[in-house]
């Protein structure tokens, strides 16, 4: 496999394929002998990698796995080393939170799943390789009220967190949140520890914006407990734990606003599906099966595409042909407005936009139109 890794990541620039090798699971001798071989080249940009890895989230894997490459320098070391350490510190505290909430809903009967990174920090990652802002947990909207009531009795607020104080939100806001998006307003707790200030937490009761909650509640019916030496949560079945985080960062990586605030194609989303499978076993044609029960074949598609571009050996050949889709146009599509089917294509490749921050540019111009094509239906909606 390491040759044909190694040949589908040199189109990538010598510090793309730095970071991309050095934040692989399990890398082979041959992928470590070439790492230490482009980092200790001439054409090795250390500014570059160390923007890349840490606006990108990948600091906590990259220094753990350079503590194993030959050639890396102190001072790169150094700047990683500070940063692990205080993930370490934070990642522990998130988790024993997390842990508290779990105790909870299990004592209350609630129908929940912790979703994304807080199943990925406390199972699939060690302590200090991965960093959360918040916790996202699904929870059938049956049971919004008891989990809102449970949430406030260990101190949690539904607000926003700026200036070291809590906003509370508005009655308006909350109110505003349920009805028109697939998440509660955030509930926020300050936890008086410099490395973890403060927790917010996501109430999600949808997929997404504009779907029922059918989708969800099939999902919650199926729950699992994972345990590891430490701790238990419980989470979505694996193939729906997928499936989740592929549409997720589907609807991330082709949504307008968030391409413009850069977060389209943060990497560590991609290295979390790589991890994720580095460490599970999947029945492929259960899971492509399952896909195509939710409709879902398209955000699958191109989430596991989008890895296995930036990961080459995480998903091989043979599962993208279960999927059978003809017409892989979409891969290279974003959306103008969420919940429209009015899309624009890029102009640049995908190997070569992913590391390149001016691609919001190129979709503030496609911005403009948009604007000018809601300002039209808001006319006609009024009659004028």
């Amino acid at each position: 496999m390491s040759k044909e890794v190694l040949d589908k990541i040199k189109k990538y620039k010598t510090a793309e394929q730095a970071v991309l090798l050095s934040t692989r699971r399990d890398l082979e001798k041959d992928e470590m002998d070439y790492l230490s071989e482009i980092i200790q080249s001439y054409e090795m940009e250390w500014p570059l990698y160390i923007g890349i890895v840490f606006y990108n989230r990948l600091n906590g894997i990259a220094y753990r796995n350079n503590l194993n490459v030959n050639g890396f320098p102190r001072r790169a070391m150094f700047n990683l080393r500070s940063a692990y350490e205080n993930m370490y510190k934070r990642a522990k505290l998130h988790c024993e939170e997390i842990s508290k909430i779990n105790e909870r809903f299990e004592e209350e009967k609630i129908s929940f799943a912790f979703l994304k990174g807080s199943v990925l920090n406390t199972i699939y990652y060690e302590f200090g390789e991965r960093m959360s802002n918040d916790t996202d947990i699904l929870v059938g909207e049956r049971d919004l009220g008891k989990v809102d009531k449970i949430l406030k009795a260990m101190g949690y607020i539904q607000g926003i967190f700026k200036n070291g104080e809590i906003i509370p939100a508005t009655k308006k806001e909350i109110l505003f949140a349920r009805l028109n998006t697939y998440e509660t307003f955030p509930y926020v707790k300050k936890m008086d520890d410099k490395n973890f200030p403060v927790h917010e937490i996501d109430i999600n009761f949808k997929l997404e914006n504009g779907k029922s909650g059918e989708s969800a509640g099939i999902m919650l019916q199926r729950t699992v407990q994972l345990e590891n030496e430490d701790f238990h949560i419980r989470t979505l079945e694996k193939n729906d734990f997928l499936i989740f985080l592929c549409i997720h960062h589907f609807r991330e990586a082709t949504m307008m606003y968030k391409i413009i605030e850069g977060d389209d194609l943060t990497l560590y989303k991609y290295l979390d599906i790589h991890t994720f499978l580095n460490k599970t076993t999947m029945d492929w044609e259960f899971f492509v099966r399952k896909v195509k029960e939710y409709k879902r074949e398209k955000e699958v598609y191109h989430t596991l595409w989008c890895t296995e571009e930036l990961y080459p050996g995480t998903i091989c050949e043979e599962v993208f042909d279960l999927f059978k889709i003809d017409d892989v146009q979409f891969l290279n599509e974003y959306k103008g407005k969420e919940n429209t089917d009015i899309t624009y294509e890029w102009k640049e490749e995908f190997y070569k936009r992913v590391f390149d921050e001016k691609r919001k540019f190129e979709a503030m111009e496609n911005l403009k139109s948009e604007n000018e094509r809601f300002k039209k239906i808001m006319k006609e909606l009024k009659g004028e």
